[in-house]
C-alpha cells in the first residue's frame, strides 16, 4: 500500500513541476 501511495506522490509532484 505504501509503494502505491508514493507512486501517487511521484504523479502529483511530476504534474506539478509541468
Amino acid at each position: 500500500m505504501l509503494s502505491l501511495n508514493i507512486s501517487m506522490l511521484s504523479a502529483l509532484h511530476q504534474q506539478s513541476t509541468l
